[in-house]
Protein backbone atom coordinates (compact mmCIF):
# COMPACT_ATOMS: atom_id res chain seq x y z
CA UNK A 1 0.00 0.00 0.00
CA UNK A 2 1.35 3.58 -1.42
CA UNK A 3 1.74 6.39 1.42
CA UNK A 4 -0.53 9.04 1.36
CA UNK A 5 1.09 12.28 0.09
CA UNK A 6 1.92 14.95 3.09
CA UNK A 7 3.51 17.58 0.56
CA UNK A 8 3.02 18.67 -3.17
CA UNK A 9 5.27 18.01 -5.81
CA UNK A 10 6.03 21.87 -6.18
CA UNK A 11 7.08 22.02 -2.37
CA UNK A 12 9.08 19.33 -2.44
CA UNK A 13 10.83 20.91 -5.74
CA UNK A 14 11.38 23.80 -3.75
CA UNK A 15 12.88 21.43 -0.96
CA UNK A 16 15.37 19.87 -3.53
CA UNK A 17 16.43 23.32 -4.81
CA UNK A 18 17.08 24.15 -1.45
CA UNK A 19 19.50 21.52 -0.92
CA UNK A 20 21.04 21.51 -3.84
CA UNK A 21 21.63 25.50 -3.38
CA UNK A 22 23.00 24.79 -0.12
CA UNK A 23 25.47 22.17 -1.17
CA UNK A 24 26.39 23.90 -4.72
CA UNK A 25 24.98 20.80 -6.60
CA UNK A 26 23.67 21.41 -9.96
CA UNK A 27 20.21 19.14 -10.43
CA UNK A 28 20.32 19.73 -14.01
CA UNK A 29 22.10 17.76 -17.02
CA UNK A 30 22.19 19.20 -20.88
CA UNK A 31 20.37 17.02 -22.97
CA UNK A 32 21.85 16.22 -26.77
CA UNK A 33 20.63 20.07 -27.95
CA UNK A 34 22.41 21.65 -25.20
CA UNK A 35 19.64 22.37 -23.22
CA UNK A 36 19.23 22.15 -19.27
CA UNK A 37 16.34 19.76 -18.44
CA UNK A 38 16.30 18.18 -14.77
CA UNK A 39 18.14 15.35 -13.75
CA UNK A 40 16.17 12.21 -14.17
CA UNK A 41 16.62 11.03 -10.77
CA UNK A 42 14.83 13.54 -9.15
CA UNK A 43 11.48 12.34 -9.76
CA UNK A 44 12.50 9.13 -7.19
CA UNK A 45 13.28 12.01 -4.97
CA UNK A 46 10.64 13.60 -5.40
CA UNK A 47 8.12 10.99 -4.55
CA UNK A 48 9.88 10.59 -1.18
CA UNK A 49 9.56 13.75 -0.10
CA UNK A 50 6.14 14.06 -0.97
CA UNK A 51 5.22 10.79 1.06
CA UNK A 52 7.49 12.26 4.02
CA UNK A 53 10.32 9.33 3.65
CA UNK A 54 12.76 11.94 2.72
CA UNK A 55 13.61 15.88 4.47
CA UNK A 56 15.80 18.09 5.01
CA UNK A 57 16.99 19.03 8.73
CA UNK A 58 18.11 22.04 10.18
CA UNK A 59 21.85 21.76 8.35
CA UNK A 60 20.19 21.53 5.18
CA UNK A 61 21.25 17.57 5.40
CA UNK A 62 18.85 15.19 4.07
CA UNK A 63 17.18 12.84 6.39
CA UNK A 64 16.05 9.38 5.14
CA UNK A 65 13.34 6.78 6.56
CA UNK A 66 14.32 3.41 5.64
CA UNK A 67 11.18 1.82 4.02
CA UNK A 68 9.59 -1.00 5.43
CA UNK A 69 10.65 -3.27 3.05
CA UNK A 70 14.17 -3.37 4.41
CA UNK A 71 14.43 -6.00 7.17
CA UNK A 72 13.90 -5.56 10.92
CA UNK A 73 15.95 -3.71 12.38
CA UNK A 74 16.78 -1.51 9.25
CA UNK A 75 13.16 -0.61 8.46
CA UNK A 76 12.41 2.88 9.73
CA UNK A 77 15.79 3.81 11.15
CA UNK A 78 16.76 7.41 9.75
CA UNK A 79 20.14 8.36 8.55
CA UNK A 80 21.28 11.79 7.71
CA UNK A 81 23.36 12.18 4.51
CA UNK A 82 25.75 15.09 5.27
CA UNK A 83 27.87 16.91 3.55
CA UNK A 84 30.94 14.85 2.84
CA UNK A 85 34.38 16.09 3.77
CA UNK A 86 37.81 14.98 1.67
CA UNK A 87 38.05 11.77 4.05
CA UNK A 88 34.23 10.48 2.13
CA UNK A 89 35.91 10.84 -1.72
CA UNK A 90 38.98 9.43 -0.09
CA UNK A 91 37.37 6.42 1.03
CA UNK A 92 36.72 5.94 -2.67
CA UNK A 93 40.30 5.54 -3.55
CA UNK A 94 40.75 2.05 -2.40
CA UNK A 95 38.40 0.77 -4.84
CA UNK A 96 38.86 -0.31 -8.82
CA UNK A 97 37.15 1.95 -11.21
CA UNK A 98 34.89 -0.18 -12.50
CA UNK A 99 33.93 -1.18 -8.42
CA UNK A 100 31.07 1.34 -8.64
CA UNK A 101 28.69 0.82 -6.47
CA UNK A 102 31.65 0.21 -3.85
CA UNK A 103 32.91 3.60 -4.02
CA UNK A 104 29.19 4.64 -3.73
CA UNK A 105 28.39 2.69 -0.45
CA UNK A 106 32.14 4.06 0.61
CA UNK A 107 30.81 7.60 0.46
CA UNK A 108 27.57 6.39 1.77
CA UNK A 109 29.01 5.06 4.38
CA UNK A 110 31.53 8.48 5.40
CA UNK A 111 28.63 10.44 4.92
CA UNK A 112 25.60 8.65 7.05
CA UNK A 113 28.01 7.17 9.43
CA UNK A 114 26.70 3.54 8.85
CA UNK A 115 29.10 0.51 8.26
CA UNK A 116 29.51 -0.15 4.51
CA UNK A 117 28.01 -3.62 5.05
CA UNK A 118 24.92 -1.79 6.32
CA UNK A 119 23.97 -0.51 3.11
CA UNK A 120 23.61 -4.81 1.80
CA UNK A 121 21.39 -5.42 4.10
CA UNK A 122 18.23 -2.40 3.04
CA UNK A 123 15.97 -3.11 0.24
CA UNK A 124 16.56 -2.12 -3.27
CA UNK A 125 14.92 0.89 -3.14
CA UNK A 126 16.22 2.18 0.05
CA UNK A 127 19.76 1.88 -2.12
CA UNK A 128 18.53 4.08 -4.70
CA UNK A 129 17.69 6.90 -2.50
CA UNK A 130 20.83 6.89 -1.09
CA UNK A 131 22.85 6.36 -3.94
CA UNK A 132 21.22 9.11 -6.05
CA UNK A 133 22.28 11.49 -3.24
CA UNK A 134 25.63 10.06 -2.89
CA UNK A 135 25.87 10.38 -6.80
CA UNK A 136 24.91 14.40 -7.00
CA UNK A 137 27.95 14.79 -4.35
CA UNK A 138 30.54 12.79 -6.27
CA UNK A 139 29.57 14.38 -9.93
CA UNK A 140 29.96 17.94 -8.23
Amino acid sequence: MEKENVMTEDLAMKEIERWADDKDIDIYVTDGNGKKILDTSIPRLLREIQRGNLYLNDDCDFVYIISQKSPAGYAGEKITLKNPTGAAYMAMDKFKEQEGVHKTIAVASAITGQDMRWFSNIANNDYKVVSIIVGFFIAG
